[in-house]
């Protein structure tokens, strides 16, 4: 993940690869994501992972898409009118909601510009444009994926994750229902994006701070959430829908939902 902040809004961008071998892990990470960053290599088109990409992006139900057209200073003017005609008219047919497009030269010749000032601008209007998530009345059901865990001196132990659900404050109670109920410590200190704040919301990356806590604790896959926030079970029953462009018979599903990997 990459972070950069404007004035007002920080913005994390989530690294999506067309890549199959790497679909579980994308999925997991669109927990986080409001919007979409599309890049379209100008002379190309939309290509076997691009098509890849939009087809998770309409699973996990994105709805803020902005369309970069990438290396425009390798094609002429009129070719590129016709790839974003083309590129455009396709996502027209998915379920991706096309908030705007933008055109970037990765390295500009002679007389041509990067548009990197046009790409922030656009990204901070995508941001600007998704409607902002109250995470305070969602703090009960506070979720912090966990994937380091080490000892600072002088502060105590340091749970390193991301928020992905609700929010978490200093001073809140947290369990960790997949390691043992009722095993409850107390938020002492939050930092996120290199910087204390007292409250987190979904999607930030954050280490916290917890009171009277040893780091012996295993280090990557667990949660931190409010006293009785996740249910633990161990049979589930639930509805499973394909990719509707897949068409060969399905059968037999392997369906990882652990509450330690949220898969």
């Amino acid at each position: 993940m990459i972070t950069f902040s404007g004035e007002s809004q920080t913005i994390t961008l989530v690294d999506c690869p067309g890549h199959a071998t790497l679909l579980r892990t994308i999925i997991c990470g669109s927990r986080i994501v409001d919007g979409m960053m599309l890049v379209i290599y100008a002379s190309k088109g939309i290509q076997t992972q691009t098509a890849e990409c939009i087809v998770i992006g309409e699973v996990v139900n994105i709805n803020h898409v902005l369309v970069v057209f990438n290396k425009i200073d390798l094609v002429n003017g009129a070719s590129l009118r016709a790839t974003e005609q083309k590129v455009l008219k396709t996502l027209a047919k998915t379920k991706l909601q096309v908030f705007a497009s933008v055109r970037v030269a990765t390295a500009p010749r002679e007389g041509n510009t990067l548009h990197k000032e046009s790409l922030e601008q656009k990204l901070f209007q995508l941001v600007d444009s998704i409607p902002s998530q109250s995470s305070g009345s969602e703090e009960r059901t506070t979720v912090v994926a966990v994937d380091h865990v080490f000892p600072i001196k002088g502060q105590g132990t340091v749970l390193t994750g991301t928020v992905l659900r609700g929010a978490v404050r200093v001073g809140m109670e947290v369990e960790f229902p997949t390691m043992a109920r009722g095993f409850v410590k107390k938020v002492k200190t939050i930092r996120s994006f290199h910087r204390s704040v007292s409250v987190a919301a979904k999607g930030e990356r954050v280490g916290l701070g917890i009171d009277k806590l040893e780091s012996n604790i295993p280090e990557r896959q667990f949660v931190a959430s409010p006293p009785g926030a996740i249910d633990v079970f161990k049979v589930l029953i639930g509805s499973i829908f394909p990719v509707s462009y897949y068409r060969q018979p399905i059968n037999q599903v392997h369906d990882q939902v652990s509450a330690s990997r949220w898969t």
